[in-house]
């Protein structure tokens, strides 16, 4: 029996969201985003995916790995989330020294942002939870 290790890295992607480790492909544990997780797989398992919420990560090899020890991020940045705050930031500056010509175009850029992140989370599922080996 191999025993796995796996690590999150404490996304708010993954908070309060339940998940499903498979491995070669048939369910095998459960497993809550931000935790750590030890587990046992038999000796001839090949391949691990995780599955939190509603997305899926790479399927990752895990036949060839000297040590099991596995992190579990996101690859949503919060670098959007935090673009549309900046720019928020801005508008409440701009009302504060009354500067009514950017309100409209600001407006709009808040919104880009929002709508890149909105989108992200309710479309796009298979490859954004990514299992990499700890080194």
């Amino acid at each position: 029996m191999k025993t796995i290790v796996l690590h999150s890295t404490k996304s708010p992607m993954f908070r309060y969201r339940d998940g499903k480790i498979f491995i070669d492909g048939s369910f095998y544990q459960n497993y809550y985003g931000n935790e750590r997780k030890v587990f046992q797989v038999p000796d001839q398992s090949k391949i691990i995916s995780v599955t939190i919420g509603r997305f899926t990560s790479n399927e990752f090899d895990i036949s060839k790995l000297q040590e099991y020890n596995i992190n579990v991020f996101s690859k949503i940045s919060n670098f959007w989330l935090f673009l549309s705050y900046l720019i928020y930031l801005l508008v409440m500056f701009s009302l504060f020294f009354d500067l009514p010509k950017i309100y409209r175009y600001v407006g709009i850029l808040i919104l880009i942002p929002t709508i890149f992140v909105l989108f992200i989370e309710f479309f796009k599922r298979k490859g954004l939870v990514v299992l990499k080996s700890k080194e």
